[in-house]
């Protein structure tokens, strides 16, 4: 004996968003002398909600959304949602260039522009002194890279 092998022969009522469904299930086996109707209740399928944008956000300000459900038949009225505030996009400069001077040796002063709003920021990186560490020609700084014969 084979078993049965069941599977839903039609639908009887489409699930909806919210509401279940129901289906006729039987034997799809060629010759079953039984095939067992039965009948099956079908899950509801909930929302499919996508997101349309009305207003979209800066670094400054929120944004609009409107979310509304793509199943067909749904009822579901749309909803405007409120689009979180983005990050700022920072551009940094640093004075003097890092490539230039060692903040081992030179305070560097960074200055934060966002380039979407007028945000900006200044702060500086306070000297930290070299931090030599030894190897096989002389010494290096782990923070910026400078050999050195000598330990200063």
């Amino acid at each position: 004996m084979l078993g049965h092998d069941r599977q839903i022969k039609r639908t009887t009522l489409e699930a909806t968003c919210t509401a279940p469904g129901t289906a006729e299930e039987a034997c799809l086996r060629t010759g079953c002398a039984e095939p067992d109707m039965v009948e099956l209740v079908l899950p509801a399928l909930g929302h499919n909600l996508t997101l349309s944008t009305i207003q979209s956000p800066t670094c400054s300000t929120s944004g609009k959304g409107r979310e509304t459900c793509t199943r067909k038949g749904c009822t579901l009225p749309a909803k405007e949602v409120s689009l979180s505030v983005l990050s700022h996009t920072i551009e940094k400069t640093l004075i003097p260039p890092f490539l230039l001077v060692s903040r081992c040796v030179e305070d560097q002063l960074v200055i934060e522009n966002c380039i979407m709003c007028s945000y900006s920021n200044r702060y500086t990186i306070h000297k930290t002194g070299h931090n030599w560490v030894i190897s096989s020609f002389g010494y290096k700084c782990s923070n910026c890279g400078m050999w050195s014969l000598l330990n200063i």
